[in-house]
């Protein structure tokens, strides 16, 4: 590999690159009263109705078993 490693590398790993993405500067607010105020109305986040986590190991059994249990079901009542 002798050469010049921009024949290598793509151009969004040189160094250039590097300074243009950073170049700017963004200064943080000291707290929240120092924050302007809106003129829109402030909105609540959503209300999720079900729980985002994992079924527990019994509960997907449960479930498992109804769906089975379910399509035994109404196999045996369509005949």
């Amino acid at each position: 590999m002798n050469g010049r490693p921009e024949n290598y590398v793509h151009a969004w790993l040189t160094m250039e690159s590097y300074n243009k993405t950073y170049e700017y500067h963004i200064n943080s607010v000291r707290g929240q009263e120092l924050w302007e105020t809106s003129q829109y109305l402030h909105y609540l986040p959503l209300i999720r109705s079900k729980s985002r986590r994992r079924l527990s190991h019994y509960a997907s059994k449960k479930m498992h078993m109804r769906h089975l249990l379910g399509g035994a079901k109404s196999a045996l009542q369509q005949n």
